[in-house]
Formats: C-alpha cells, structure tokens, sequence
C-alpha cells in the first residue's frame, strides 16, 4: 500500500509535511513530488491507487490536482486524501463533488498511516462474501486490469442493480472501451440507486452531452454548479452544451468561465475552436485548434461536421487542413474514421493517389471491424489508379 502511494505537495512554501513525516514516508516507499506534470506522469502509470495532497485551500494546482485524480482514480474516493488541519469550504466543497471524505491532520500522518494502511490492504485482499469487491474493482480500473471486470462481468451486472459503486465502474469500464451507450446506462443505473453519489451524476450529465441530449445535460450540470462552482471542468461542459443548444452567447459566458478558474483548461480550448468556426473564422479556428491536446470522440465529431461544411462549400484545403489536425488529438480508436474522411476528401477532387494513401492508413488503424466503407473505398480507388 505504501508503495502504491503518492502524495502531492503543490504549494511547500504554504503548507508541507514536516521533514521527519517526510523520511519515515520516503523510507515507506511513499512517492512525493511538488511537481504537478511529475505526479501526472505517476498517475498515468497505473502504479498509484492511494493519492494525498497537502493543503487547506483550494489553489489552482491543488484544483487540478484533485480532478486528474478522478479521472484516473474516478472508481477509488475513499483512497483519495487530503492532508491539512483546517480545510477551508471551497476545498471541503470540491472534495464533496468528488466524493472525497479522508481527512487527516499534518500532525498525525505517521499514527494514521500504518494503521489505515493495514485496514486497506485487509479490505482489498478479503475474498469472502461480504468483502466490498467494489474496492477491488475499482483498482482493477485504475490499474487498466480490464480482464478481471470481463472475467465476472455477468456477476457485476447482477450485482450492480443493487450496488451504485459497482455500478459506476461498469459504467467506467465501458467508457474507456468507447461505449457510451452503456456507460451512460451503467451511470445512471448508479445514480438510480445512490442520488448523492456526485461522480456518477457528473459522468451521466457528461453522457447525455455526448449523446446529444444538451438539455438533459444541463439540468445535472447546473445541480453540481450549485454545490462547487469552482470546478473549470464543468463549466466548459456547460458551455459545450449551451452550444449545443444554439446559444451561443451562454457558451462564451461559461467559456470565460472556465478560463477564470483555469486558464489552460483543455476543453475551454476546444470552446475557442468552436466558438471560431461559428463566428466564421477558419483560420482562428485552425490556430486554436493547434493549442488543443488529445480529446474524445464528442470533439472530433464537431470537428468532424465542420470539415464537411468546408469540404461542401469548396474549401476542400481547409477541410484536408482540419481533418489532419483533428488527426493528431484524435484518441487512437477514433484516428481511422478521420484518415477515410481525409481519403473521401480527396477522392472527391479526384486526388486518387492521395486518396488511396489516406485509404489504406484507415485499414491499417481501424479498430472496427464492422466497418466497411474502407475496404468499398479502396476497390473504387483501386480501379481509378489502375
């Protein structure tokens, strides 16, 4: 347990442990950093399922901190802590939206860890009957094991009607293997069962967006909005949906939002790109494109229609343009539909032989096998080449 374990010091010259805490953690096998890419780059080894942060205010660093931890961790709140004697009420509002509910006090790290430590490491190896197999599951899902979820999936199902945390990390699983259908089904199964567990009415609110549904969305959204509204996250949601819905003038408000709470937040960049090709700026929105970093399938599908626009109204240049773009953030399950769209573009302005270059990339990174259009696409080009 010890080892699995990374504590993230944001702000030492505020709040830190002190120097004996430190060496008797160290000697532990406890990782420490004050570095917030360096704690990244732990997390998204799988390594670390227990996370702690030193702080009694919500920061910035300290903000973001908390969110990547759901991300990857998202299944795992009770092993998530926080370390500070006196917690201000953003902070403790944060960790409510996320389901956080470990405190520890700076003074009282070496007498609370072995003994929790101990507990955990029970809990997480107790095979019986009544032992809580949510735990294990959702290290399973931390550490990307997704095949001892698959080996009992039946068995979780069953259990999920009664369970909202088992029922949450089906509905993570099927998110990370691009289901959305069902995650958005096992979410709201959880939520069904729990109303206060918040990390599940964040994911279903964030599946409805996806699914098309910006309304629905945002009745849940602006649920959380009232507990913790300093969550940057949220509020580029929420403007994704106002955009969704048409207005615009809301999508640039939570927009400006997000981006006060977090100038680099990932998806109010995405706002910008959006924002750009609705105003009728291409090149703004190529450019801002370009400060963009890798995103999901809901983005590439608006990046997508706008292509089609372009290619539709003879900017075909600009539709290339965009798709490569799109390209290099697409997650790797998503990067074949684009490469077709990119030979389709092509193809349409008789470009064949970069059309069939395009064409056979689709074949060589498709990830679906039910999907045909390439291989149709390829014999046509076959014979235009010929």
């Amino acid at each position: 347990m010890f080892k699995n374990t990374l504590i993230f010091e944001p702000y030492p010259d505020k709040l830190k442990m002190s120097d004996e805490d430190r060496a008797w953690l160290l000697q532990k096998g406890v990782s420490i950093t004050t570095i917030y890419d360096d704690a990244l780059s732990k997390l998204s080894t799988g390594q670390f399922i227990v996370t702690a942060i030193v702080g009694e205010s919500l920061e910035p660093l300290t903000n973001k901190f908390l969110r990547t931890c759901q991300k990857h961790l998202g299944a795992l709140p009770q092993w998530q802590i926080v370390i500070g004697d006196n917690p201000n009420m953003d902070l403790q509002l944060a960790c409510q939206e996320l389901s956080i509910r470990t405190f520890w006090n700076t003074a009282e790290i070496r007498r609370t860890f072995g003994p929790w430590a101990l507990e955990q490491n029970k809990l997480l190896n107790d095979k019986t009957e009544e032992a809580d197999r949510a735990l294990r599951i959702g290290v399973a899902l931390a550490q990307e094991k997704y095949e001892i979820l698959e080996k009992s999936m039946t068995a979780l199902k069953e259990e999920a009607q009664f369970n909202f945390r088992i029922a949450f990390s089906i509905g993570v699983y099927y998110d990370r293997k691009d289901r959305p259908e069902l995650a958005l089904q096992y979410y709201t199964k959880a939520t069904e069962i729990n109303k206060k567990f918040i990390p599940a009415l964040y994911m279903q609110a964030q599946k409805l967006l996806e699914s098309g549904k910006p309304g629905d969305s945002l009745s849940t959204f602006e649920r959380l909005e009232n507990l913790n509204p300093n969550n940057p996250d949220r509020k580029a949601l929420m403007a994704q949906a106002y955009a969704d819905s048409g207005n615009w003038d809301k999508a640039k408000e939570f927009r400006d939002l997000a981006v006060k709470l977090e100038p680099d937040n990932p998806k109010a960049k995405e706002l910008d790109v959006r924002i750009a090709f609705e105003s009728g700026n291409v090149g703004d929105a190529l450019k801002a494109l370009d400060q963009c970093e890798t995103t999901n399938d809901y983005f590439i599908k608006k990046l997508n229609a706008e292509a089609v626009k372009l290619s539709q109204n003879d900017q075909a240049d600009e539709a290339i343009k965009l798709y490569s773009k799109a390209h290099n953030i697409a997650p790797p399950t998503v990067k074949f539909r684009i490469s077709y769209n990119i030979a389709l573009a092509y193809y349409r302005h008789e470009q064949f032989a970069k059309a069939q270059e395009y064409c056979d990339k689709a074949h060589a990174e498709c990830t679906d096998p039910s999907f045909d259009k390439i291989e149709k696409l390829r014999k046509v080009l076959n014979e235009k080449v010929a």
